[in-house]
């Protein structure tokens, strides 16, 4: 365990050390070649040139910290839709958890373990033996839907929203529950839910305040919502992601909607061993 660390440490350091070298001479080449630099998503300052990880120009707000690709609202809609629209980026995403086959329930045993797990830390999990009523649960993000199919299991109502359609037709033909292939913004849902879940989805997002919007806005009176998401700067090079979140500006962002917040802080090893952090969320309304 100890020799882990000191390797984790080390390669830690090593990318941290190569990231301030290129991005301090990308600054003095290119910076000034920026001729718009937008302001923060959430508080609306300055920010300032943090890192160019090959396709992007991330910037950081040099009041909450946050961390995000610059001019992102000028990225067609379209552009981003089929970013995700194929079976191919679920492979990419579920590889490093050791998930290959999505009709197999025995590759995700562990996955869904591991959430559930989570939500009972977080005092999130449903309590679905004493509640007098069914309880209600969408997944906003929910790729091929094996946490919905516990929440199924369990006697809860639950339907998912995931913008890859491939995904959501697959998903469709193993279960009876609903599934929605579409953009939960602007998707008019009939309901309103006693849980939202979102894990891994609002650093896809470019409006993350209209997206925290839509969590309060379809979520039930004492309702909760358990958002997770990554940190840390070896987040800047997935081309795939336009926000890095600090601890500051993700509670800033679900200040402006929830008045009750918990966050903590999580670190997870992939299928590759390589280590990552994610904060964990939980609104109440």
């Amino acid at each position: 365990m100890l020799v882990r660390r000191i390797i984790d440490g080390i390669k830690r350091a090593a990318f941290l050390l190569k990231r301030r070298i290129f991005s301090s001479t990308y600054k003095l080449l290119f910076e000034k070649r920026i001729k718009q630099k937008s302001a923060c998503p959430i508080c609306q300052s300055d920010g300032a040139f943090e890192y160019y990880n090959g396709k992007y120009v991330i910037l950081k707000c040099v009041a909450c910290k946050h961390a995000y690709v610059n001019t992102m609202n000028a990225i067609p809609r379209d552009d981003i839709k089929r970013m995700y629209s194929s079976f191919d980026y679920w492979k990419r995403n579920c590889f490093h958890q050791n998930i290959f086959n999505i009709d197999s329930e025995n590759e995700f045993k562990d996955f869904v373990s591991s959430r559930v797990r989570k939500l009972q830390e977080l005092q999130a999990y449903p309590d679905f033996e004493t509640s007098q009523k069914k309880v209600k649960i969408i997944e906003i993000g929910c790729s091929e839907a094996a946490l919905l199919k516990h929440f199924y299991d369990k006697g809860g109502e639950v339907i998912g929203c995931d913008i890859n359609e491939e995904i959501i037709k697959r998903a469709s033909a193993q279960y009876k529950f609903p599934l929605i292939a579409g953009d939960f913004l602007t998707y008019r849902f009939n309901d309103t839910y006693d849980l939202v879940v979102s894990f891994h989805t609002l650093e896809h997002i470019t409006d993350i305040v209209s997206a925290v919007s839509r969590f309060c806005e379809i979520l039930n009176s004492g309702g909760k919502v358990v958002v997770e998401v990554p940190f840390g700067p070896e987040e800047y090079n997935n081309l795939e992601h336009f926000h890095f979140f600090s601890l500051s500006s993700l509670k800033l962002l679900f200040s402006k909607f929830f008045s009750d917040i918990e966050i903590k802080e999580n670190y997870y090893l992939t299928a590759s061993k390589i280590k990552c952090g994610a904060y964990y969320l939980v609104g109440k309304k």
